[in-house]
């Protein structure tokens, strides 16, 4: 089950569903977004994120997977950036994953594939 949405829709045409999803390996968040990414969708997905946090739980690392955003407004971006360095401030590694290769965030590294990301992760610890 996941452990927050990000509202918006989910057929890729409106604004951004991101999903805190489990992961084979529970010391590894993985929030997987889809659509447009906009500003609103950005703060939902990282308060799903931050919901965790604020508990002292924080995750081993952090994957999320773009695969199937279509784009990512610039406000957006800045805010998911700037909560990027500040989880990464704290030890914990950021990886995006994205078939396309297109460079939306900035994380400390970029897969094409989901699993190369989490071994990534888990090759880190």
């Amino acid at each position: 089950m996941p452990r927050g949405v990000a509202r918006g829709a989910s057929d890729g045409a409106g604004p951004a569903t991101g999903l805190c999803e489990p992961s084979r390996d529970p010391d590894i968040a993985v929030l997987a977004v889809q659509g447009s990414l906009e500003f609103a969708a950005a703060e939902q997905a990282l308060l799903a994120l931050g919901a965790r946090a604020d508990d002292g739980d924080w995750p081993d690392a952090l994957v999320i997977d773009l695969v199937h955003a279509t784009r990512c407004h610039p406000v957006a971006a800045a805010l998911i950036d700037a909560m990027i360095g500040r989880i990464e401030e704290r030890g914990v590694p950021v990886v995006t994953v994205d078939r396309r290769e297109r460079r939306l965030l900035a994380s400390s590294a970029e897969f094409t594939a989901r699993e190369d990301a989490l071994a990534y992760c888990r090759g880190r610890r």
